[in-house]
């Protein structure tokens, strides 16, 4: 029987009577145990946030990892070197530990993290200091990238891009579209040159100088953005391990020359500097004791999600997929499918194309029942939506954002498809319903706005979502998902006639409650 009808509400660590006046706050900045001022891709680092401290609580909504990023790359060609999506593509995984325990862990935190971003924030919202914080393209990055339909400028100090933050030439049609901020979603510009030089150059990157500097949140249930409670160090001891592990080289920046179609291979190299966790802590003073005797082992609430993948080969017709979402408390499921095609070469946004892939049918299947009620059609975007934004809305998170939407907004039948590259119909498509995988050509001649290349605005941007809370619990419960402890999970993919149009990896997240409790001797653990 799963716990959750054990533990109510009433279990959960909180202030309740107590006061909180008379608070002081702190703020650390804490330095990985890497040894060295600068980060190599594929390297993994660690933070030990001190425990046992007498009045002190973790303010969850202030944890962060600040960093700056150096590149090299001395091919004489033009360039462009950015963000797939976010700064988080210059990570690969996190995992949260109290001492050696394991308390919670993601394998695929670009992914996850450029998901979330899309779902949870506006394009008015990528426009902001704040996306730009986050390594996101803004108003900031274009003021220094842009160059519209004139290839003789070639002036900016780190060289000039000819058309939006790429290296092609604005001409009849292709690159003739203005640089409208609602409709883009690339990360933000670390490097772009029209001038065939052999720069960021050696000298720069061995000096550690940083080509931009940004801060992104932490995702946790513990400790980070996902927490609903602060952290309560004082009754814990040891201390809490923040790990991460930097991305592979070829996959941490989109980085490409030659009008895009080249990726770069050689004479290339990337680090982070100046690797920092922040965070600040709440000091309860004469509290504190207040707190021990109410709460002698805190009982915290979260969530986090889970991650299972499949191979889908191009023309496959159905995938049927085992996961291993054991939980006491389901909530939501979100699906998408990334591309194989050129994946793990910089010049494929795979962290921010989610392919529809001809994809007809979806169902999430528990003990027998279906997840909607009936089997989602995925030809229809409306259904699609729909169940996405129900399931972005039983998170009670902000409201489901257009950044999901298609970039144009009276979409008729016809403009379902994407187009030729030669088309002059591309700019009218829909990137969420796109029935073939890439418009772009294969030589980056074609500034389409869809496709793997680097200069698609739009990369298709097709993802599902249900909900799975069943409301199943009593009213003063704290766990109100799907319990499936007990039942097999499987994930239900049937592709139309042809079948799958291009070699994907299919991603399922499961959106899930957790309960972390302090034992009497200080220890975290976790169960879910």
């Amino acid at each position: 029987m799963s716990f959750a009808e054990g533990i109510s509400h009433q279990a959960v660590y909180d202030a309740k009577q107590i006061v909180p006046s008379g608070l002081s706050i702190r703020s650390h900045k804490l330095i990985s145990n890497a040894g060295t001022s600068s980060i190599l891709p594929n390297t993994t680092f660690e933070f030990d946030i001190p425990c046992g401290l007498g009045d002190a609580l973790l303010d969850t909504n202030s944890v962060s990892l600040e960093f700056g990023i150096a590149v090299k790359e001395e091919n004489n060609a033009d360039k462009t070197i950015r963000f797939d999506g976010s700064a988080y593509s210059c990570l690969q995984s996190m995992v949260i530990l109290h001492n050696s325990v394991p308390l919670e862990s993601c394998t695929q935190l670009p992914l996850l993290a450029n998901l979330l971003f899309d779902l949870g924030m506006s394009f008015g919202d990528r426009n902001t200091i704040q996306g730009c914080r986050f390594g996101m393209m803004n108003a900031l990055d274009l003021a220094y990238s842009y160059t519209f339909n004139d290839s003789a400028v070639k002036t900016m100090t780190e060289g000039t891009s000819t058309t939006l933050s790429t290296s092609e030439i604005a001409a009849a049609g292709q690159g003739n579209r203005a640089p409208d901020l609602v409709q883009t979603r690339w990360g933000s510009s670390i490097w772009i040159n029209k001038n065939a030089a052999a720069s960021p150059n050696a000298t720069q990157y061995n000096a550690n100088a940083s080509l931009g500097n940004f801060s992104l949140p932490v995702l946790s249930g513990f400790i980070g953005t996902l927490a609903e409670r602060a952290v309560p160090l004082y009754s814990m001891n040891g201390s809490l391990r923040v790990r991460f592990q930097t991305n592979l080289l070829e996959r941490g920046l989109q980085a490409t020359h030659t009008n895009n179609a080249t990726n770069i291979t050689s004479n290339y190299e990337w680090k982070l500097l100046d690797v920092r966790l922040v965070y600040k802590t709440i000091h309860l003073g004469s509290l504190a004791d207040q707190m021990r005797l109410a709460y002698p082992q805190p009982t915290l609430h979260s969530t986090y999600y889970g991650h299972q993948s499949a191979t889908v080969a191009a023309g496959d017709t159905q995938i049927q997929k085992t996961l291993a979402f054991r939980y006491s408390s389901m909530n939501d499921v979100l699906f998408c499918m990334t591309p194989n095609e050129k994946s793990g070469q910089t010049f494929n946004p795979e962290y921010t194309r989610r392919i529809r892939n001809n994809l007809s049918s979806f169902a999430i299947i528990s003990d027998g029942k279906i997840f909607p009620s009936s089997k989602i059609d995925c030809t229809k975007q409306g259904e699609i939506l729909g169940y996405l934004a129900e399931s972005q809305h039983a998170k009670n998170k902000a409201f489901w954002a257009n950044s999901i939407v298609c970039r144009n907004q009276n979409v008729t039948l016809s403009e379902h498809s994407i187009l030729g590259p030669n088309d002059a119909g591309t700019g009218n498509g829909n990137p969420f319903m796109g029935f073939i995988g890439d418009s772009a050509s294969l030589t980056g001649g074609n500034d389409s706005p869809y496709g793997w290349l680097m200069n698609a605005t739009m990369p298709e941007n097709n993802v599902i979502g249900i909900t799975t809370q069943s409301f199943q619990h009593a009213d003063n419960a704290l766990l109100s998902g799907l319990d499936t402890l007990d039942q097999s999970v499987q994930g239900e993919l049937i592709f139309a006639a042809g079948g799958a149009t291009e070699a994907a990896t299919a991603h399922w997240f499961s959106y899930f409650d957790t309960i972390f409790t302090v034992d009497s001797v200080g220890q975290v653990s976790v169960r879910y």
